[in-house]
């Protein structure tokens, strides 16, 4: 003896399932667009430098946005927003260039947010939130 269910009964577990299936969907695509991430950089004084900044969708890629340059002069802080292209975008991959004196470079990785990066003592600070 088999069960029916009321033309009511299916409607309401239709309108359900519906929502069940819609909500985790709709969840998804509002993240997929993110918040962008801040990116500023430091020079401290005497300091010039330049930077390219990449979010990745981890600390060995692949990348998660366009490279977006970013420079600083003695003494000044320089921000820039990235929008991530695709999702997850939790860290970045970066290059930082010292112009003058104390000359050099590096080219690292880090995690979106967990603070501060600095090449070498009296080099630019790099900041990703």
């Amino acid at each position: 003896m088999g069960t029916t269910i009321s033309r009511a009964g299916r409607r309401a577990l239709l309108v359900a399932l519906i929502g069940v299936v819609s909500v985790p969907i709709l969840a998804g695509s509002a993240a997929a667009k993110g918040k962008p991430s801040v990116v500023t950089l430091t020079c401290p004084s005497g300091v010039d430098a330049s930077a390219t900044v990449t979010l990745a969708e981890s600390l060995t890629g692949p990348a998660a946005s366009d490279a977006t340059p970013i420079s600083c002069t003695s003494g000044q802080t320089a921000e820039v927003r990235i929008k991530a292209t695709s999702q997850p975008a939790p860290a970045f991959l970066y290059s930082i260039t010292v112009t003058s004196p104390p000359t050099g470079g590096c080219t690292s990785a880090g995690t979106r947010g967990a603070g501060p990066s600095e090449c070498f003592s009296g080099a630019p600070i790099l900041d990703v939130t």
